[in-house]
């Protein structure tokens, strides 16, 4: 595991990509970056799902993690949801390992503690120009560690928390390292045929899901209104699709989408 720590930077998974792109002609190209760790302590310009600003002041961390998974090179379907579950996963039990804090995670990408989202993830796949195929994986994660002093913006205000009341017991190198080792671990076990972590990993998603057994609206389409509609969720599969049962009576498996709590 190498790792690039900034004190700020663009965005940490741009950065991944400019990475990726510089050694797509070399030969052994992308695996030359495998575990790769880029993280920072600021970004300027962070992103999140469909192109969405991600707020990441200096009380924060973010990571990108670059990972090439052997099933790629056989040319097995690049499924986001799979890392991105994973990822939230590593991401609880750092927090709890280091800060003692009880986590949740909201279907697919968001922890919360206190009833407060702390943290964020995207994954992304990268193309390979020699391939036309994805060859490499980007995972970003970004983590509150505490509170900015000009407090959250107030569009996030009501949701945003952070894991720290200050500073003084951050120990962020140390956090970046359980998170760092805990997802690259979780993801070498996908290409073990006879492991048991992935579903162990997948029955302790499901667990600490803060929306089993709650009503919630869903979003087919993200940020656009048209066809959103009420449903009680009653589970997460093993593939990390959301299990939803409707007004009348429908029961769907959702693998994207958007889902809030109905108030």
């Amino acid at each position: 595991m190498l790792k690039e720590y900034h004190e700020s930077i663009d965005s940490t998974n741009s950065e991944a990509s400019r990475m990726l792109d510089a050694v797509s002609s070399v030969p052994g190209g992308f695996w030359g970056l495998h575990k790769k760790v880029i993280y920072s302590g600021q970004q300027t310009a962070g992103r999140g799902r469909m192109g969405r600003p991600f707020f990441s002041p200096r009380t924060g961390v973010y990571i990108s993690l670059i990972y090439c998974p052997d099933a790629l090179a056989s040319g097995k379907p690049f499924d986001p949801a799979i890392y991105t579950s994973a990822a939230a996963v590593a991401v609880c039990r750092a927090i709890e390992s280091l800060y003692g804090k009880n986590c949740l995670i909201k279907w697919v990408n968001d922890i919360y503690v206190n009833e407060k989202k702390v943290s964020g993830i995207l994954t992304e796949g990268k193309l390979d120009p020699k391939t036309g195929k994805i060859g490499a994986i980007v995972v970003g994660i970004g983590v509150n560690i505490f509170t900015p002093e000009e407090d959250f913006p107030e569009e996030l205000r009501s949701r945003a928390g952070s894991i720290l009341d200050s500073s003084s017991d951050a120990r962020i190198h140390q956090f970046v390292d359980l998170i760092s080792c805990g997802c690259f671990d979780i993801f070498d076990s996908f290409d073990l045929p006879e492991s048991e972590i992935p579903t162990q990993v997948m029955k302790e998603y499901r667990n600490r899901s803060n929306l089993i057994g709650k009503t919630v609206t869903v979003t087919p389409v993200i940020e656009q209104e048209a066809g959103r509609y009420e449903a009680l969720v009653t589970d997460i599969t093993g593939d990390a699709r959301l299990v939803v049962k409707t007004a009348d009576g429908r029961e769907l498996s959702l693998s994207s989408g958007e889902v809030s709590l109905h108030s």
